[in-house]
């Protein structure tokens, strides 16, 4: 599965990455670090993928395709 995500750097510093689509819905996250933020962003999407404990997804069946956003944006609240 492939989910668009956005990734941007704020102005404090830290990174926001978001994926809108079904299923998973809205996920944001933010970091203090660009990769943290990209894989707290797939261990998000992943875990709202699972849909009981005891299934597992392989690391090939989630696919983030990021859009870096360049204009600063203010920090969220």
């Amino acid at each position: 599965m492939r989910f668009a995500c956005t990734i941007k750097q704020l102005l404090d510093g830290d990174w926001l990455a978001r994926c809108v689509g079904d299923p998973v819905g809205v996920v944001e996250v933010l970091a203090s670090h660009r990769q943290a933020t990209l894989d707290q962003l797939l261990s998000e999407v992943r875990y709202r993928l699972e849909w009981c404990p005891c299934s597992h997804l392989n690391d090939e069946e989630v696919v983030l395709d990021v859009t870096e956003l360049r204009d600063p944006i203010p920090i969220p609240r």
